[in-house]
């Protein structure tokens, strides 16, 4: 069983990658994480998804890098299917319906061309 995070530096990646930490503690799993981008250096040349990961060493994690970064719903869709992962977890943020139409949506992409269950993960903020 594996569960593929989707991640990107903001808010709503982190949320997403913490609550797929959360279901592969409860399944007993590991996590596969697709960095949308190699990390920024924090503090100490630490990135965020380095000091997450960090804080879960319980568990079996690897980080992939998309190929196409154009593409980041087709990618993560399909990493899912190549790995033949139990489930999806992506992180929302509300966007006004000006900026659905200009942008569209990748965590749409995902859940609708996803063939396994995804979890949307929306942070209060």
């Amino acid at each position: 069983m594996t569960i593929l995070a989707a991640y990107q530096e903001t808010t709503e990646g982190r949320a997403a990658v913490e609550r797929a930490f959360e279901e592969a503690r409860l399944r007993s799993t590991d996590v596969v994480v697709m960095a949308a981008a190699p990390p920024t250096p924090g503090a100490g040349n630490v990135g965020e998804l380095d000091a997450l990961i960090g804080g879960a060493s319980d568990l079996e994690i690897v980080v992939r890098h998309p190929v196409r970064n154009d593409h980041l719903a087709d990618e993560i869709v399909d990493l899912g299917t190549e790995l033949d992962v139990d489930m999806i977890v992506i992180g929302l943020r509300r966007r006004s319906p000006v900026g659905k139409l200009f942008l569209g949506s990748a965590a749409q992409e995902v859940l609708l061309n996803a063939t396994v269950p995804v979890l949307a993960i929306r942070t209060l903020d």
